[in-house]
């Protein structure tokens, strides 16, 4: 499997991050590390955010849905993302709705 895109919603399996499981993230940024290592970061309800290699998506998040708005988002910095999730950018309320649709 490759990287989920940018803008995929997502539910984690595990507690992780101080989330619960089943709490809500969503896909800010693909990287590559080098030639070979490919990774996806993701925000989460509470704020926290991670970057996962492909088999750490696979094994601790599920796919629930894509958010057209959120696919343009364009990661800047970690302040950057701390600003956008206080001004609601990615409204968890909003998707988590969407996603149990």
């Amino acid at each position: 499997m490759d990287n989920l895109p940018v803008g995929t919603i997502v539910r984690i399996k595990m507690p992780i991050l101080g989330n619960r499981i089943g709490a809500l993230g969503v896909c800010i940024e693909n990287y590559t590390i080098g030639k070979d290592h490919k990774g996806a970061s993701f925000i989460f309800e509470n704020g926290y955010h991670d970057g996962f290699s492909v088999n750490e998506q696979n094994f601790m998040l599920r796919k629930v849905g894509f958010d057209q708005r959120l696919s343009a988002y364009q990661f800047k910095s970690a302040v950057w993302l701390a600003v956008d999730y206080n001004a609601n950018i990615f409204d968890f309320e909003r998707l988590g709705k969407e996603a149990a649709q």
